[in-house]
């Protein structure tokens, strides 16, 4: 794979730092930029990481990387990759021209903005402990959608119109990327996001040089389990710095419900929480969450657990909620669960919230199951 032909284009309201891809376009457009530094590959190596892997095929890069990243990819990253994917070849970064591009003398610190669980946690924690924070960001990676489809883009103009309102309520400006790296990946979503995220972080060049990211588990509940590199977000992190920008996992000591406790009072997160997999549906119904599908009802039941529901009767529809919980907790009973799932499921029991109802509707999920694989 050959990255060329480097260039940063200044737009009507953005800015586009550009290159090519085996002649093809690979793109970030920025709402803010540093542009008085010399042009580096930096973030198009980052966010190529997934496919170098998919591929195993090296980069090469036609033009300059920081001398930094580009030992702590070829040294130190890329080889623990290889060993997580059961990669037994050598597989490197390979550019023209390495330098210290720019002196990390500025500490410039920002944090993403979602309106996530994970996202508002983190901004709430810097401003609890009086840390200060210069940006908010929000970033189309993939993560609205496959391949930039119609969908993908309904959802992103959705998600950030709210992220925009909790960026003007918290008082910070928002630092918006959309990149197409994305769509140069054929794996999922979840085995390349990490990168992609970071790699958006690292296109502004130095405007942001301490980017603090949101990992989705704490240490404990972390792994090097290969296809979701959430599981390692807390080990891969600290590895992607350069001579300009360091990245930061954040809520290391948190679970997920431990950081929904944290929010459960925080006015931001009551005003614009937004967890929903289906914003499509959510906008449909004037609401920020759909309060139907599977992560909308785990949060809300979390929330139900704290007796903190009510809070949120702006972002959930608590009629839709009650409507469903019995259902989706019989589901959950009837299968194998996730880290979270099992986390939140666990409390629910030793909080003894389980019906008789829902046992019952567990029962009649689980034996179904077992009757339709008799038949087959």
């Amino acid at each position: 794979m050959i990255l060329s032909d480097i260039s940063l284009q200044q737009e009507k309201d953005y800015s586009k730092l550009e290159c090519l891809l085996d002649g093809n376009s690979i793109y970030f457009t920025l709402s803010h930029i540093n542009s008085n530094i010399s042009l580096v590959y930096d973030a198009f190596v980052v966010a190529l990481i997934p496919l170098l892997l998919e591929k195993q095929e090296n980069i090469v890069v036609q033009g300059t990387m920081d001398d930094v990243l580009c030992k702590q990819l070829n040294d130190v990253l890329i080889p623990r990759l290889c060993q997580v994917n059961k990669i037994a070849i050598t597989l490197k970064v390979i550019p023209d021209v390495t330098e210290n591009a720019i002196a990390l003398n500025k500490q410039v610190n920002a944090t993403g903005l979602s309106c996530g669980v994970d996202s508002l946690a983190t901004v709430k924690y810097f401003f609890d402990n009086d840390i200060g924070l210069d940006y908010l960001t929000f970033f189309d990676a993939g993560s609205h959608g496959i391949y930039n489809g119609n969908y993908a883009k309904e959802n992103y103009e959705y998600r950030l119109k709210n992220s925009e309102r909790a960026a003007t309520t918290i008082g910070l400006p928002l630092v918006k990327v959309k990149t197409n790296a994305h769509s140069f990946i054929r794996g999922s979503f979840e085995s390349a996001h990490s990168f992609l995220n970071i790699s958006c972080s690292l296109a502004t060049l130095g405007l942001i040089n301490n980017y603090h990211y949101a990992s989705a588990y704490a240490v404990s509940q972390s792994n090097f389990k290969p296809g979701d590199t959430s599981n390692f977000d807390n080990f891969l992190l600290p590895l992607l710095f350069t001579s300009y920008f360091n990245t930061h996992s954040t809520l290391q000591t948190k679970t997920r419900l431990e950081r929904i406790s944290y929010i459960q009072h925080y006015d931001v997160a009551n005003a614009y929480l937004d967890i929903c997999t289906n914003s499509i549906l959510a906008k449909k119904m004037n609401v920020q969450n759909c309060t139907s599908c599977d992560k909308c009802l785990r949060t809300a039941a979390t929330l139900e657990l704290y007796d903190s529901l009510s809070r949120f009767d702006k972002v959930f529809d608590l009629n839709i909620y009650h409507s469903k919980i019995d259902n989706y907790i019989a589901k959950l009973i009837s299968k194998k669960v996730s880290i979270h799932e099992r986390e939140f499921l666990d409390s629910w029991l030793k909080e003894n919230k389980i019906t008789t109802l829902q046992y019952w509707k567990a029962f009649k999920l689980i034996a179904k199951r077992v009757i339709s694989r008799i038949d087959s």
